[in-house]
């Protein structure tokens, strides 16, 4: 999945913020469909004068994700 797409492209402007992957995946797929690994890609974005909180918020965000969703891992894009 990719990071930066699913939250510019969806989640920006929404309440759902904290959105749970695997919650998402599971309720999109039937039971045929066994959930083994989510592969979530994303940057880290870089801090901006007068505005830490972002690059804190995703911070915040992908470690709680990654300690709530055994089956997700996070991999870093180097940019």
């Amino acid at each position: 999945m990719d990071g930066f797409n699913l939250y510019y492209g969806c989640l920006k402007k929404s309440p759902y913020k904290w959105l749970d992957l695997k919650k998402l995946f599971v309720d999109l797929l039937d039971e045929s469909h066994e959930i083994v690994a989510i592969k979530y890609f994303t940057a880290y974005i870089s801090s901006r004068a007068g505005n830490e909180d972002s690059r804190l918020r995703q911070r915040y965000y992908l470690q709680a994700v990654e300690a709530f969703i055994s089956e997700l891992k996070i991999y870093p894009v180097i940019t």
